[in-house]
């Protein structure tokens, strides 16, 4: 409860017959991803499915694997594969929000549950008050066991008006629950510099001037899409270089007439011959001018 409001998950039958869960529980180590997607969806529930330390600090990885019991490696893992499922954003000043969270809260003030109970009571007539409540209730405790562990009689059951209302209510608090659904912040290209100091914090190995004028040129789009995290797309970039990484082949001097030595041994002898191979140069050299002139 916070702030006087009581605050539920709403996880519908079909929930994990959902695509998206069906498709998050195939992945390695899917079942812990999961449990720790429902823990940041508990968490988020009475922040408006917004996540963070405090209003100066956001979470870490390393922080939300401390708070929610769960690996750090998986937690790493799970966020990437989260953003990917369009189930979680990270925004610009790093908020993790939780973007289903307005179809799965449900809430209600402490102060609306009286309320409905007391119109329940005007409506069939009961006309006490909670004081009167309390005392027929210790009257009750306080009478023969023979009726321990039966309904009394004069217990009033739901009307349709009741389930009506009931209905009424529940539905103004969905429909408020959406209208404080935050509108999904505009996209904003990252500078060079924003993106070297995100390649420097996760220990990424891609060119963030590379990475930075690849999307100024096709106007900041995934495929067809307008962009909507560069920091996702950042981590994509990294894994997709990690993958097409290979290493590079051991090269071999080639064996020539400069290199394989071992070929053409040195001796006094072959000294001897290419110095007689100069002198007949030169004497010739000296022949052709002498009969030019």
């Amino acid at each position: 409860m916070a702030g006087g409001r009581y605050f539920w998950l709403k996880l519908k039958r079909d929930f994990f017959k959902r695509h998206d869960i069906t498709i998050l529980e195939s992945f390695p180590d899917g079942k812990e991803i999961l449990l720790f997607y429902i823990k940041l969806l508990c968490e988020s529930a009475d922040h408006d499915g917004r996540l963070r330390f405090s209003d100066e600090i956001p979470y870490t990885w390393s922080m939300l694997s401390a708070v929610t019991r769960t690996d750090q490696e998986i937690v790493h893992a799970a966020m990437e594969i989260l953003q990917e499922l369009g189930l979680v954003e990270i925004l610009d000043d790093a908020t993790i929000y939780m973007k289903k969270i307005g179809d799965m809260v449900g809430s209600e003030s402490a102060e609306a549950g009286k309320k409905r109970e007391q119109r329940r009571r005007k409506e069939d007539g009961e006309g006490t008050t909670e004081g009167q409540a309390e005392d027929t209730e210790g009257t009750t405790e306080g009478q023969d066991g023979d009726n321990e562990g039966q309904c009394p009689d004069n217990v009033p059951t739901m009307s349709d008006r009741d389930k009506s209302i009931e209905f009424r209510d529940q539905n103004n608090i969905e429909k408020e629950n959406k209208e404080k659904k935050p509108a999904r912040p505009r996209f904003v290209p990252p500078t060079i510099e924003e993106v070297t100091a995100l390649v420097r914090e996760r220990g990424y190995h891609i060119n963030p001037e590379t990475f930075v004028r690849y999307y100024e040129s096709n106007g900041w789009k995934v495929g067809k899409n307008q962009m909507k995290d560069w920091k996702a797309a950042a981590a994509n970039w990294e894994s997709r270089e990690n993958k097409d990484r290979k290493p590079a082949p051991k090269q071999e001097a080639p064996r020539g007439k400069f290199y394989a030595f071992e070929e053409h041994p040195h001796t006094p002898e072959s000294d001897t011959d290419f110095e007689a191979q100069l002198l007949k140069k030169q004497r010739e050299e000296r022949e052709r001018r002498r009969r030019e002139k």
